[in-house]
């Protein structure tokens, strides 16, 4: 396209056009926020995403139809229900012969009807309905295609229904052997026929009867009646749990007079607790809480959900656990396994001497055991226990950790050093987890409305189960607890006997520790003597004065103390280096040890720590020169040659350490000091860090499973197993310095020596050489024969003589003494040596721990027979309540056949709970039977052909092979036991 030529000009081009820049202002262009541009819009609702449930059915179901069930369930303890004359046994399997043998019928093809909806089944219906032709009868037998009166799948047109008998006997396989619905009715289809032809498909529709009968049940068992003012809306928080008959309740089975009982008497009105975890009970990401919410979520033994995940977002992410102690549960609270699970485990408190789930005190965790789960769970099981109770909690992550601070940390929890701890154990609720875990392969895959509800019913048998026995239990507790208690109290008193001039103090440090934990552990070793850094301060303080009295010439900018605390700095280093070398010889863990950059750090520092002995102890370089060590010699083991490995060689150019220079005196004090500092804090190191190897390759042998956690699990031990080497290495490098120091002096030196076989926890065996057991036996031998002959040998010598004596080839055998002749090591008494050294401190922690024991086990005898009391009590008032909530059934308000089916099961559990408490009662009261003799019971029949009673010549013979039985060994002791 050509440009257009102006009219004045031909030929000349069209400038464009310009434009003054400086006269443009851009604020004017400028964007203003307009944040009031909705007003006029009005508001704007939000979008609510409507969930629907995942069963509708049971939807349904729950919200309208739970209290009419309820009552139903009611109406078959009254003589309302009524079978079918015509047929009274609709469900049995029926047979046919055709031509040579028998098939299977049903009764259906044989012309059977069931008319249901009328209560008189001898009049004929006015207007008969033909019902769905595919009706399914589920049953113990089978899956049937019949039309009867069963618990239907739904509500408006049940097309499936299942037999109370059905329903009952998968409840208690569930409960008792942990069978899955999925197994339990692949049983009935292969009943119904083994041959491969299966009914119609029914499974979904037996999860949601089952569930809501296991629903009815325990709102039945709980006194619900499903009426105004007592129906399913009513229920609160933990009502339908079912509670410990002997824990401590005021009111129910306390005496009037508990608050003002003296102190010695505050342990019959404790209530114990115990806390845990389990990681078997996880559960998949399947469903949500809007889809599949419970039936009874609060009601029993689980949490309710909305309030406990509306406090888990409030709660931060643990991550300061992890530096506790390297447990499992802790290190892996926040690295859990968690992916694909919305539950990774459930935590729990139940009540730790009878192990009953409290109310409310169950809950799911989501990443490990975090602090933030466990505190909510507690707090939620608080609100149902008395508070003018005293109150002990176990909580086992709690303790464990301890084992990596300190040794009197442990024993200030310890229960057997608590008074008013009896005999707990706080292990209980470990048995509550072995039998929970077979629950895991039904709850995995299910929904968390599903899977709570399911739980809660396991925790009210697991309830009832301990509830009938635990009479019984307590009877043979208190029995063994009083054997216990005579034969600790008379060790304790012949104990006291052999120490009368120390018994009054010791107890008095014991009570004193007790009303003030500040105060001396009477249960501990005493740390005697400076720790590593109180001796470093000492030191420098001497050598200040020292400095003021001029009294040694200062050589150097770097002071004496500094140049021998550089030195033992430098020997820790070497000594990490062999510590981290070994572990990664070991491949016991996979963590990347970088050991080339620890010994060139070494070699930096050693060029100056060469500069700083040539101006103290010039001997040490001489020497170096001598030993020509090659150029590639690895860092750890170049010799530091501290002023203690020089010691000897100083000394063989004087007649007398008097005559040593003044220098030289005063680096080997200096050393000294600092390196009994050493022996004191590397001896209480590696006791904690054998408390803690102890723990943790307990937890791994119970708890590590898979490949995964057995890799962390093994790295953890391997770290804790360098800490063990680095502080047995500090110890026994110190103590030789202290030898070398002390020119040989084992009384000077003051602490024993560390041997191999010494460094073990304090619940290992000893381990002895069969090679060594024997020169030991000869040199005793030898050592008798010579003093009947009026010799008189040394000790010393008569082993140093077996040694020369002994047979040196041949492989040694290793072996460990039984638990009864088990010797603890010397470290776990005390360090020192020397007349009578560390022998009364032995002694005393011995007098004490039998003191506790005696006290310990009288309090449990006082606290079973107060349980065994109260039980008996509980199950009465108990029974009152029945009959209270049978007095208070609405007759007016409801239909005959379901107030008399109200009244009869409330009196028949009020009649239950009275049969268990005079049971209970019995127990308590009856005479304690004698080893071999079997406790005769009282059993009421209703056979009027009663048993003849026995000769009672016979009837002693009978008792006395039992007790030559008994005494021969022939029968387990569990047999008599009653």
């Amino acid at each position: 396209m050509r440009p257009l030529r102006p009219k004045n000009g031909a030929g000349a081009r069209l400038l464009p056009p310009r434009v003054d820049a400086s006269a443009i202002q851009l604020e004017e262009d400028f964007y203003e926020l307009d944040v009031e541009a909705d007003e006029g819009l009005g508001p704007i609702e939000p979008q609510v995403k409507v969930v629907k449930p995942s069963d509708p059915a049971l939807a349904y179901w729950a919200e309208s139809c739970r209290d009419n069930y309820l009552r139903a369930l009611f109406w078959h303890d009254g003589r309302g229900y009524l079978s079918n004359d015509g047929c009274p046994l609709p469900f049995h399997t029926i047979r046919k012969w055709e031509h040579n043998f028998f098939t299977k019928t049903s009764l259906k093809s044989l012309g059977l009807r069931l008319q249901l909806g009328h209560d008189d089944l001898a009049r004929a219906c006015p207007c008969p309905k033909v019902a769905c032709d595919e009706f399914v009868v589920i049953h113990t037998n089978g899956i049937h295609l019949l039309r009867s009166r069963l618990f239907p799948a739904t509500v408006k047109r049940p097309q499936t229904s299942a037999t109370f008998s059905c329903l009952e006997r998968f409840q208690l396989a569930s409960l008792q052997a942990g069978m899955t619905a999925q197994n339990f009715y692949a049983i009935l289809e292969i009943l119904t026929n083994a041959a491969g032809f299966k009914p119609p498909n029914r499974y979904r529709a037996f999860l949601r009867m089952s569930r809501e009968y296991r629903a009815l049940l325990m709102l039945k068992r709980a006194g619900v009646l499903g009426t105004a003012g007592n129906a399913v809306e009513d229920v609160k928080s933990g009502q339908l749990a079912l509670r410990c008959p002997a824990c401590p309740r005021p009111e129910v089975n306390l005496p009037p007079g508990w608050l003002d009982a003296p102190a010695e008497d505050q342990c019959l009105y404790t209530q114990f607790t115990a806390t845990d975890a389990c990681f078997a009970l996880k559960r998949r990401l399947v469903s949500s809480e809007l889809r599949d919410p419970a039936l009874g979520s609060g009601s029993s033994y689980m949490v309710e959900s909305a309030p406990y995940r509306a406090y888990l977002r409030t709660a931060t992410n643990d991550q300061e656990m992890s530096t506790c102690s390297g447990l499992a549960a802790l290190e892996q609270a926040n690295t859990k396994f968690s992916k694909g699970y919305a539950a990774t485990g459930v935590g729990m408190v139940v009540c730790a001497r009878h192990e009953f789930v409290l109310p409310n005190a169950v809950g799911d965790l989501q990443k490990g055991e975090r602090y933030s789960n466990i505190d909510y769970l507690f707090a939620s099981a608080l609100r149902h226990l008395h508070r003018l109770l005293r109150l002990m909690v176990s909580y086992d992550i709690v303790w464990s950790s301890l084992f990596a601070d300190s040794f009197a940390s442990w024993n200030k929890y310890n229960l057997n050093y608590v008074p008013g701890g009896g005999q707990t154990d706080a292990e209980g609720i470990e048995r509550a987890w072995a039998g929970a875990a077979r629950m895991a392969a039904s709850t995995r895959q299910m929904g968390p409305g599903a899977r709570s509800d399911l739980l809660d019913d396991y925790w009210s048998f697991w309830n009832w189960r301990k509830l009938i026995g635990l009479p019984s239990l307590l009877r043979r507790r208190l029995d063994n607890a009083e054997i216990e208690r005579d034969r600790q109290l008379e060790a304790f008193e012949s104990f006291s006997q052999q120490q009368a001039e120390h018994t009054e103090e010791w107890r008095n440090m014991v009570l004193e520790h007790e009303e003030d934990g500040s105060k001396n552990d009477p249960y501990a070793p005493e740390v005697k003597g400076m720790a590593e850094a109180e001796a470093r301060l000492k030191v420098r303080e001497e050598e200040e004065r020292e400095a003021k009295r001029s009294r040694v010439s200062r050589r150097h900018e770097v002071g004496p103390v500094d140049f021998i605390e550089f030195g033992l700095s430098l020997e820790d280093l070497q000594r990490k280096i062999r510590t981290q070398a070994a572990v990664k010889k070991s491949q016991s863990t996979a963590e990347q040890i970088n050991l080339g950059s620890l010994r060139k750090r070494f070699n930096v520092e050693q060029e100056r720590f060469r500069s700083l002995q040539a101006a103290y102890t010039p001997d040490a370089l001489v020497q170096l020169h001598a030993l020509d060590l090659p150029q590639d010699v690895l860092a750890e083991k170049v010799p530091l040659l501290l002023p203690s490995a020089l010691a000897a060689v100083w000394r063989r150019s004087v007649s007398d350490d008097d005559e040593l220079e003044p220098m030289q005196q005063q680096l080997l004090a200096i050393e000294g000091k600092l390196r009994r500092g050493q022996c004191e804090t590397s001896l209480v190191n590696l006791r904690n860090f054998l408390h803690l190897k102890y723990h943790l390759v307990f937890f791994k042998k119970k708890h590590v499973r898979h490949q995964a956690m057995n890799t962390r699990s093994r790295a953890i031990i391997a770290k804790n197993e360098s800490h063990v080497l680095f502080h047995s290495g500090k110890y026994q490098t110190s103590w030789l310095a202290l030898l070398q120091i002390e020119n040989g002096d084992l009384e000077a030196v003051g602490f024993r020596r560390l041997r191999k076989k010494d460094i073990r926890c304090l619940k290992d065996a000893e381990v002895f050489s069969r090679r060594e057991e024997k020169r030991r036996e000869r040199a005793m031998q030898r050592k008798e024969r010579l003093q009947q002959e009026g010799d008189l040998v040394e000790s010393d010598a008569m082993d140093e003589d077996a040694r020369t004596d002994e047979d040196e080839g041949g492989e040694d055998e290793q072996f460990e003494e039984g638990s009864n002749k088990k010797l603890v090591s010397w470290i776990w008494h005390g360090a020192q040596v020397g007349a009578d050294a560390g022998m009364n401190e032995a002694v005393r922690i011995e007098w004490c721990n039998a003191l506790a024991l005696s006290r310990r086990w009288d309090e449990e005898v006082r606290m079973l027979g107060e349980e065994l009391r109260r039980i008996p009590v509980f199950l009465q008032h108990k029974a009152s309540w029945w009959l209270e909530r049978a007095r208070s059934v609405p007759l007016g308000s409801v239909s005959t056949p379901e107030a008399e089916g109200m009244l009869a099961y409330s009196l028949k559990s009020a009649a239950l709970y009275q049969s268990l408490a005079a049971s209970a009662d019995r127990t308590r009261t009856q005479a304690k039977v004698a080893r071999g003799r079997r406790t005769r019971r009282k059993v009421v029949v209703d056979d009027p052909l009663q048993p003849v009673e026995g000769d009672p010549e016979q009837e002693a013979e009978t008792d006395t092979d039992d007790e030559e039985l008994a005494e021969r060994g022939d029968v387990d002791e569990d047999e008599w036991d009653v």
